[in-house]
């Protein structure tokens, strides 16, 4: 099993295990692994041959009924089973500081007998000394053997009193045996370099359609603690779960506000992906890539077999600039026709003028973005409007005798 070096610390991958014996179906399990770097520093270490770790509200308390690593683990019913409208938590005495941690992790083993459903185990980090709390984990149901859970605490990275902490919760009804919880451990990878933010979608829109085998996709730039020089890395799948990778890059050098990869190879008309990016300042990666997002590639006639000099049978065409409204660049896309017929080699024939030119309301020219001669296909402009005010501008595409203009909102 091998995994994308670039997946984020903490990516949690599902399995589906099916068992079958002589073609006949026997039984199916589900399991997960977790991503997760080698800590370098043990922050927390506790076994519970004591309590003194712990602010702990009645009755958790330590037991020797049953332990991962003897003599004790630590429970919230140490005398039979848990009671109604229980609320008490075991609270972490000392915080840590996470201040200089790219990763951190906890991790716990556990087995619990708890009414599914109703009464429930949760794990809960606080960033500010305990006084708000952040949900990580929720546990319920019957687990009658000692189960290592791993969390990353990324939520927590930057912090410098953080918290853990057990709370259990019971409702008026069912009462069972309860939560168990041994052998308690936080590490992390601690540098004095801080990983960059992950960057995020600037284009093309989440599940759009696309008009070309090889687009362009454009993320807003990340940010460095350090101000560090940042390259990015790009993934295209072709699977929702972002398992099958079909085309991806690193080292992308970071543009002015956004950074863009036109994908190679080309991808496959009538076909959805899935696509995702990260930051790196050569000594850290960001710990979470870019929410994924998808595109659909449209029906896109293709080059004919055996002959590299065909082209494919784009019309003319002006699309809507994505994203519109925009705050500071939005990128415009055109695309030009066959000048001689679909399955033409390439020739000066099937080149026209193109000039693409930007307006305002007033009709003062505000920019020639093409001005040039142009072969069939389609093409990718992006205009920078960060130094012009905000308000209402036209874009229009002049390809031979063939005109179009559209309307876009620049907004500061």
């Amino acid at each position: 099993l091998s995994v994308d070096s670039t997946t984020p610390q903490g990516h949690q991958i599902d399995f589906v295990l099916t068992i079958t014996a002589d073609g006949g179906y026997i039984a199916q399990e589900t399991f997960s692994l977790l991503v997760s770097l080698r800590l370098v520093s043990s922050l927390f270490s506790d076994d519970f041959v004591g309590i003194g770790n712990w602010i702990r509200q009645f009755p958790w308390d330590l037991t020797s009924a049953s332990s991962n690593s003897p003599p004790n683990s630590v429970t919230d019913s140490p005398s039979g089973n848990y009671e109604n409208n229980t609320n008490v938590s075991l609270i972490m005495a000392s915080g840590l500081d996470l201040t200089d941690a790219s990763y951190a992790e906890l991790r716990f083993y556990n087995r619990h007998f708890i009414e599914y459903g109703y009464d429930y185990g949760c794990a809960e980090v606080s960033t500010n000394g305990g006084s708000n709390w952040l949900s990580i984990g929720n546990y319920t149901g019957s687990l009658a053997s000692w189960t290592p859970v791993a969390i990353p605490l990324t939520s927590a990275l930057g912090y410098s009193n953080v918290l853990i902490r057990f709370r259990f919760v019971s409702d008026n009804w069912i009462t069972e045996d309860g939560w168990y919880i041994d052998d308690v451990f936080i590490g992390a990878t601690i540098s004095a370099n801080r990983p960059p933010s992950a960057p995020t979608l600037y284009s093309p829109p989440n599940d759009t359609t696309l008009l070309t085998l090889t687009p362009d996709l454009v993320v807003n730039n990340a940010t460095d603690p350090e101000g560090d020089v940042l390259t990015y890395g790009f993934r295209v799948y072709s699977d929702s779960f972002l398992t099958q990778l079909v085309a991806s890059v690193d080292g992308v050098p970071e543009g002015v506000s956004t950074t863009s990869w036109t994908v190679t190879p080309s991808l496959t008309a009538n076909t959805q992906y899935w696509w995702r990016a990260y930051a790196e300042d050569g000594e850290s990666r960001s710990v979470c890539m870019m929410d994924p997002a998808s595109f659909h590639i449209g029906n896109v006639v293709g080059v004919e077999e055996n002959s590299a000099f065909q082209i494919p049978n784009f019309e003319f065409g002006l699309f809507q600039n994505s994203p519109n409204p925009f705050h500071n660049s939005t990128l415009i896309r055109y695309t030009l026709p066959v000048v001689r017929g679909q399955g033409s080699r390439i020739s000066d024939k099937d080149k026209i003028p193109v000039r693409l030119v930007v307006y305002d309301i007033t009709g003062r020219l505000v920019e020639t973005l093409i001005n040039q001669i142009q072969e069939t296909g389609v093409y990718r402009v992006i205009w920078e409007g960060k130094d012009q005010s905000s308000g209402i501008y036209f874009y229009r595409l002049t390809a031979g005798e063939k005109k179009d203009v559209r309307k876009m909102l620049l907004l500061k």
